[in-house]
């Protein structure tokens, strides 16, 4: 019976050390197969990218991980640098069902619906991505600039104002708050939190300060 119980155990052990080598088999060829694509993109060769990055994913082993969601980003990126902006965005909705709080999927699938003129997709991709993540000032700033470029100017003012009212005294808080008052127009609160900024040491508030110069001439 003893016999019996350690032949069972030794099976147990090599089944555990069998799934451990083959997941580490898959890990390297996943990491293999991600470093290919990257540098297929970086010369230009999207195609031969988005195979890369495909056969990487395939090599998951387990659940969903930050590795995973990495090589999805950088899939849907040469996606779109091939052309094929509606695969780009069929990569994004791939995230955005994984994880509905995706802020970053939603605001990369937004900007991709704008420059396919898809507007209102745009907006709600952009409201979104904001509400998963209504503390970050680039996210807001960002979303401000692309919707006004595309004219679309009312959609795009709230952005700002949410922007300035973030609280925080950090140096960045009042350079970024400067940043959105620069963008409103309105100098004097601009200078205030940009003067403050630059007390504290920011060197990015003294650009946006040098702005504010400029624009009152």
């Amino acid at each position: 019976m003893k016999k019996k119980i350690n032949i069972l155990l030794f099976a147990a052990v090599i089944a555990v050390s069998l799934t451990s080598c083959g997941k580490k088999e898959a890990m390297e060829n996943q990491e293999a197969y991600r470093q290919i694509g990257i540098n297929d993109m970086k010369e230009g060769k999207y195609e031969e990218a988005i195979d890369a990055f495909q056969s990487a994913l395939d090599q998951s082993v387990s659940k969903v991980g930050e590795r995973e969601l990495d090589i999805c980003y950088y899939k849907a990126q040469a996606q779109y640098l091939s052309g094929d902006t509606d695969a780009a965005i069929d990569t994004y909705t791939a995230l955005i069902n994984y994880d509905k709080k995706n802020a970053d999927a939603y605001y990369l699938r937004g900007s991709l619906y704008l420059l396919e003129e898809e507007n209102d997709k745009a907006v709600k991709d952009y409201e979104n991505a904001v509400k998963n993540d209504d503390k970050n000032y680039d996210l807001l700033i960002q979303a401000y600039c692309d919707l006004s470029d595309a004219g679309l100017t009312e959609e795009a003012k709230p952005y700002l104002t949410q922007a300035v009212e973030i609280k925080g005294d950090e140096a960045r808080d009042y350079a970024m708050r400067g940043k959105a008052y620069v963008l409103m127009g309105d100098y004097e609160k601009a200078k205030e939190q940009l003067d403050k900024a630059i007390e504290l040491g920011s060197e990015q508030a003294t650009l946006y300060r040098a702005q504010v110069y400029s624009a009152e001439g």
